[in-house]
């Protein structure tokens, strides 16, 4: 008998392959959801110059005004398959490692990032016969009803494609009308990719997640950046506060590790086929010209941050 840790380094090698194999499914998805979106709100050019001025102030210190009706469209041909592949990154030994129920709350879930990626490593682990008992609910929060109404058309292109049946996904305008499960019937992860950027500071970020962490009682939390300075900063100052307001110190939860470079990264795209999204970019080209965005997989590398509760979760009265 192979021992475990052999096996699921199998396992690991077979879903990075499966992954792989899906660049071409997903530029299509991509490509397609971003043609109906445009159809479905008539975008027209002053919205598209609007996209591009929010959009813009993401890689200042600026905010993003994600209620805008371009935005979600240039989001999609600009950064989703970064974010797919950031997203793959944080839940990649998540998802292979446990074999069993798990109910996700994924902060500012935007374009379906998150849900992309676990839908993907489900079905590859499908496809080859060794998805177990994995079972994953996903509470995607979203204020933004366009970025919303985009998220879910990702999701319809995508699930006429691979069929996700070990995944269920429902759409949160808020994460404080989320009720709590019973932890020890599944565990609840919180993740937020890419939600911390200036202008937010720190502790705006640390108390809130707190209370949501214990209120959920979340087993694990996983907090996504780049590695470009300002989100860096950021994410690292995030880490400081929760130090002081979680109580780390006295061993309610712990930071393993504080960053993780080493993380399964670019798992879709790159290789002979090179990094950009070929239906993607015609249709970004169609929309904006040749001087639109270039969709691609890979620009800045991610730093993934875990925090796991020690000890096992307290039960709770009733749950979701």
């Amino acid at each position: 008998m192979e021992p475990r840790h052999r096996i699921q380094d199998i396992n690991a090698q077979l879903v990075r392959a499966a992954l792989r194999n899906q660049a071409a499914v997903l530029d299509e998805v991509f490509a397609i959801a971003a043609e109906r979106y445009f159809s479905h709100w008539g975008l027209k050019e002053e919205d598209l110059a609007q996209a591009t001025e929010q959009i813009a102030r993401l890689s200042g210190d600026g905010h993003c005004d994600y209620t805008r009706f371009g935005v979600p469209f240039e989001y999609v041909l600009r950064y989703q398959g970064r974010q797919v592949n950031t997203a793959l990154s944080a839940m990649f030994d998540a998802v292979l490692e446990h074999n069993g129920p798990v109910r996700i709350v994924d902060l500012g879930a935007g374009t379906a990032a998150v849900e992309v990626a676990v839908a993907l490593l489900l079905h590859a682990l499908e496809a080859h016969g060794i998805a177990g008992d994995r079972h994953v609910e996903i509470l995607a929060v979203e204020p933004s009803r366009v970025m919303f109404s985009m998220g879910r058309l990702l999701l319809e292109e995508l699930e006429q494609r691979i069929d996700p049946q070990r995944l269920k996904v429902s759409w949160w305008p808020k994460a404080k009308t989320i009720q709590p499960y019973n932890p020890l019937s599944a565990p609840t992860w919180i993740v937020g990719a890419h939600v911390l950027h200036p202008p937010f500071s720190p502790d705006t970020w640390a108390k809130p997640l707190h209370l949501l962490a214990e209120r959920l009682q979340a087993h694990r939390i996983y907090l996504t950046s780049s590695r470009r300075r300002a989100d860096y900063d950021l994410i690292w100052g995030v880490q400081a506060a929760m130090r002081v307001s979680w109580g780390i110190a006295r061993g309610a939860w712990e930071l393993a590790p504080g960053r993780i470079d080493d993380v399964p990264y670019a798992l879709i795209g790159g290789g002979s086929e090179g990094w950009v999204l070929p239906k993607t970019a015609a249709v970004a080209r169609a929309a904006y010209g040749e001087e639109g965005p270039v969709p691609a997989w890979h620009r800045y590398p991610p730093s993934v941050y875990r925090l796991l509760r020690r000890g096992r979760a307290r039960p709770v009265a009733a749950a979701a």
